[in-house]
């Protein structure tokens, strides 16, 4: 189940595709399939990379020597939405 930022139930997916990967070794197909509108790979890793840096993932993860790099794994995956349990105008 996918919940929004207000831990209100939104869907439910299915899990098609995990895999781990170089940061390094993203590829543009995942890019577009992500869906967030990001024109390149570099697009991609420049605004993940924004994220994984900021306060909050710094605070959540009370580690704020995070190194990424080619080499750092990330996981990638691809999933199915099988049932919308409400609009996201609600």
């Amino acid at each position: 189940m996918v919940v929004d930022s207000n831990s209100q139930p939104v869907c439910v997916i299915e899990t098609v595709e995990v895999r781990i990967v170089p940061l390094g070794q993203v590829d543009y197909g995942h890019v577009v399939d992500e869906g967030e509108g990001h024109a390149s790979v570099a697009d991609w890793r420049a605004g993940h990379e924004g994220f994984w840096r900021g306060q909050e993932m710094i605070e959540s993860l009370k580690n704020s020597t995070l190194v990424l790099d080619d080499a750092t794994l990330v996981v990638l995956e691809r999933f199915r939405v099988v049932e919308r349990l409400r609009t996201t105008a609600e």
